[in-house]
């Protein structure tokens, strides 16, 4: 649309209020929206949400909102990506048209300004709430029926008649409760051992030791945070050199992404989701919640959780790669860390849940062979989408089981396209 078109539309939306709220209203409704922790834990979400609003409201398309434009000006894709391969633009709103169902949803928000973006579409539509009814229709007078022209029911058919009554109401329950009642998708069955039964999950996510730390230290960090027994001498070391390497604690930044993404999730959830550092939480902090741990060779715990289950993660210096124990010494998902991301052409990443003995609660492990990797694995676990290929493969009570996925992702010129399950495993 050119900018004469554009102006011209705008004026048409503020000459005709029926059309849409005020500009200026909507503009307001998406910052409450923006404020929400449906989107304020995210950094995508609102940066798309923003754009697409001011699109909309400036007069742009559908023809003209397309998702390629939206990956290069928003999420910072190269002009020449291929859209197939990367589904984020897609996944992302998604996520939005989730997000804004769940907002509506809350109480409180029933007089707000509705945003909706239809399925396929990136352009908003805005609506007022529909208002209640300024009159109340009067009572029928009080007269005499008029004589009835029907035969009565004899006392034979009532038994009858009173059972079809029953059954078109009983019928009619069960289609309300269809229609009204939300149901559980296979992605609310994979969070619910985490977060039905819990007020908060701990987020534990990786992070890298400031530069220029003395080699070993983290390690005996580790090794006396682990262990520690309460000794007041070990415990005022393993304080001082946690107060030390925490002074600027090094969070990669896909990890980052990652930790937002899933904190928004659980937050929309209803549970309070609280962050840790995988290197100064001890085990003691593990066993108070669930847990989340995000991240790989990084997060101490992910590492140490995960090295006695079938699929988990190993490397030589050289390469890093998902070990299978049913198949030792195949590094089929494997990645070579001496080659710029840009010439890697297959990523893997690795979800499990786990009842686990050693903390006493569920923990999910959201990780990846490399940062991208875990970003596209976090993407997987607050989405709907790709969870039926897993339905279809898991056992009918998968959703009472441990269980673990590896997902592979195709990668072109650095970025990481849809992931795809490529093995399960349920115990």
């Amino acid at each position: 649309m050119s900018t004469q078109a554009g102006r011209e539309h705008h004026t048409a939306l503020r000459d005709d209020p029926c059309s849409v709220p005020d500009r200026l209203a909507v503009r307001e409704q998406m910052e409450r929206l923006l404020q929400s922790p449906l989107f304020s834990q995210s950094r995508r979400y609102p940066l798309v949400l923003r754009y697409l609003v001011m699109r909309a409201l400036d007069g742009y398309s559908d023809g003209e909102l397309k998702e390629r434009t939206i990956g290069v000006e928003v999420l910072g894709r190269p002009p020449d990506y291929d859209t197939n391969a990367d589904p984020t633009v897609r996944v992302v709103a998604g996520e939005i048209r989730k997000r804004l169902i769940l907002y509506y949803q809350e109480p409180g928000h029933e007089k707000e300004i509705r945003f909706e973006l239809a399925p396929g579409s990136y352009t908003p539509e805005f609506s007022t709430p529909p208002s209640a009814p300024s009159t109340i229709p009067l009572a029928a007078p009080l007269t005499e029926p008029p004589a009835s022209t029907e035969k009565k029911v004899s006392q034979s058919q009532r038994p009858a008649v009173l059972a079809s009554a029953v059954a078109a109401f009983v019928a009619l329950l069960g289609i309300v409760w269809y229609v009204l009642v939300p149901r559980q998708t296979p992605l609310d069955e994979f969070w619910n051992p985490a977060l039905y039964h819990s007020s908060s999950v701990m987020l534990c996510v990786a992070e890298r030791l400031p530069w220029g730390t003395p080699p070993g230290l983290d390690d005996r960090l580790t090794k006396q945070t682990v262990a520690s027994t309460g000794n007041s001498k070990d415990g005022d070391a393993a304080n001082d050199m946690r107060r030390y390497i925490t002074t600027q604690p090094a969070i990669p930044l896909m990890d980052v992404e990652s930790l937002t993404s899933v904190a928004g999730f659980i937050q929309s959830h209803g549970v309070r989701p609280s962050v840790r550092l995988s290197r100064t939480t001890s085990l003691a902090e593990l066993r108070q919640n669930p847990v989340v741990l995000i991240g790989s060779y990084s997060n101490y715990w992910s590492m140490r959780l995960g090295e006695d289950l079938r699929f988990h993660f190993l490397g030589d210096g050289v390469t890093n790669w998902i070990a299978d124990n049913q198949r030792p010494g195949v590094r089929e998902w494997s990645v070579n860390l001496n080659i710029p991301y840009s010439n890697v052409i297959e990523d893997y990443g690795l979800i499990s849940r786990v009842a686990d003995p050693t903390t006493g609660h569920t923990v999910v492990v959201v990780a990846g062979i490399t940062g991208q990797a875990t970003l596209t694995a976090a993407d997987f676990v607050v989405n709907p989408d790709g969870w039926e290929d897993l339905v279809r493969m898991a056992p009918r009570d998968w959703t009472k089981k441990n269980l673990q996925i590896v997902i592979g992702m195709k990668v072109i010129n650095g970025n990481p396209g849809r992931p795809t399950i490529l093995a399960a495993h349920f115990w």
